[in-house]
């Protein structure tokens, strides 16, 4: 089962709304927008 947390709904958001295929550190900096404490090291995980 995989949980749905704050940081994977934002990281979601920021891969659906990129036009473009980024970079872990372009998705991190999009989605700590919605997350501030998002942490990047959870960004290569997710």
């Amino acid at each position: 089962m995989e949980r749905d947390t704050s940081q994977r709904r934002a990281i979601r958001h920021a891969l659906i709304n990129g036009e473009r295929p980024m970079s872990p550190q372009e998705v991190w900096d999009s989605a700590r927008v919605q997350t501030p404490s998002l942490g990047l090291a959870t960004v290569y995980r997710t």
